[in-house]
This record gives structure tokens, sequence and C-alpha cells, in this order.
């Protein structure tokens, strides 16, 4: 079995693991503030599949508001294990990729153009991966939610995800990326699996790493992205705006390492 794997490896304390995710729904519009035309985002592009060595991952253009007919393009980069240094993967412009041996380690990241009769806009979805290698010993079966309040002095929580086999561990690091919900770096000393929006957060999308342990195996995967922080009274009001995206374990060390 080929074994791939690429390390960022921190110590995290002991933390609690949450119980079921809630789905998140949340908006991000990337580009001016100030443009007057073209669609806006209702609900954020996502992707699902398979994140490993010849999955298939499939990108939905998400919901939009815009005049007369919407028309979508879809543009993969391909980034380092933390959303940085994102290059754009030529010859994908569909919805859907298949990951090859150039993916493996790293994070994927689409940008999904929507056009109308006014105009252009452009939304990313949350990062994916990193990709694993053929046949891991740990299947990430679905990326973990980040729910909650993305406002200063709210809670956003993340999901422990699913997994197979069933992890003995689950740890969490989280992060903080930018509008476009890459670029991420690592917040010191938030490794639970909720997090509380400062000052610090404010126009950054939350992200969690989440990684799973089983034995020596271990995975670790980004999580869906919390809306990018505002200050509260930027907050929209209650009922619009945005809406929805244990046990104790050891000290561990968190490893982003796929196909072990």
């Amino acid at each position: 079995m080929a074994r791939h794997s690429e390390s960022l490896t921190r110590f995290l304390p002991a933390c609690a693991l949450l119980g079921a995710a809630a789905v998140a729904f949340v908006l991000v519009l990337v580009g001016s503030a100030a443009a007057a035309s073209g669609p806006v985002p209702t609900m954020r592009p996502a992707v699902k599949g398979d994140a490993t060595q010849g999955g298939r991952l499939v990108a939905s253009h998400g919901t939009w508001s815009g005049s007369g007919s919407l028309r979508f393009s879809y543009q993969w980069y391909r980034c380092d294990t933390m959303g940085r240094h994102c290059r754009l993967l030529r010859g994908v412009a569909g919805r859907s990729h298949r990951p090859g041996a150039n993916d493996v380690g790293h994070t994927l990241s689409v940008a999904v153009r929507a056009t109308d009769d006014t105009g252009s806009t452009r939304a990313f979805a949350s990062l994916v991966g990193p990709i694993a290698g053929t046949q891991p010993k740990l299947d990430s079966l679905a990326q973990p939610i980040v729910a909650g309040n993305a406002v200063q002095g709210g809670t956003v929580r993340v999901g422990s995800g699913r997994w197979r086999p069933k992890p003995s561990a689950v740890v969490y690091q989280w992060t903080r990326c930018n509008a476009e919900l890459r670029a991420c770096a690592a917040i010191s000393g938030e490794t639970a699996a909720t997090h509380a929006i400062g000052t610090a957060d404010l126009g950054h999308a939350l992200v969690a790493i989440v990684q799973a342990r089983s034995g020596a195996s271990s995975r670790a995967v980004f999580s869906t992205a919390s809306a990018v922080a505002v200050a509260k009274a930027s907050a929209p009001p209650k009922g619009g705006g945005m809406g929805p995206s244990l046990g104790t374990a050891p000290a561990v060390a968190v490893v982003l390492q796929q196909g072990n």
C-alpha cells in the first residue's frame, strides 16, 4: 500500500469531544464590499466527497440572489496543509475533481463565480483535506461541521466528523483563516471543541483542524469554516444573515498526515 504524508506537528492538551454536528449555513462575499453589481451569495458553496487519492470531490455552487438567469463557473486550487500558497489547477474547470498523487498532503480550495445580467461575483467553499493517500487506515466519512455565532462575544463549536474505524480519541486545533477561507494560522491554546470569538478574530473565518486517532494511526482534516467574524454592533438581526454550518482525551500530538 502506498503511503504518503505531510506533517504539521503540534501538541494539544486534554480536550472534550462534542456530540453530533449541526449543519452550518454561512455567508461569505469575496471581493469589494462596495460592489453593487453581480449576484449575491446567500449560502456558501460547498465541496463533498472522498478526500483521498483517486476519490471524487464534487462542488456545489451554493445559493445566490441575482438578476435573470445565473451562470456558474468553477476554479480549483491546490494549497499547502494550512491553505496557503494556493495555485490554480489548470485544466480542472468543472464541478468535480479526482485528487491525484500531486494533491496528497495538500488542501484543496474551490472558487465559484456566479454571473447574471448585472455582473459576476466570486465566493469560496471551505477548504478540503489535507488529501490522504490511497487506502488510508482512517477514513474521514464526513467533514467536521462548525456551527455557532461568529460575532464578537459569541461562540463557535465543531463536531468530530464521522470516521471509519471509530477513533479512540479526537483532538482539535482552532485556526483563523482569511475571508477566502484560506491562509489559516493556528490560534495558540485553542484546543477545545469550542472557541469564543474575540477581537483578534474579527475579519477572519474560524476553522478547526480535527484529528482522529485509532491505535497507531492518525489523520487530521479541516472542518468547514464559520462565517467571517464581525463585531457585535455589526451582527445581523436574529434569524437573518447567517445561520447554522464526550469523553476526555489525553494530551497528544496533532499531525497533519494522510495515508497512515
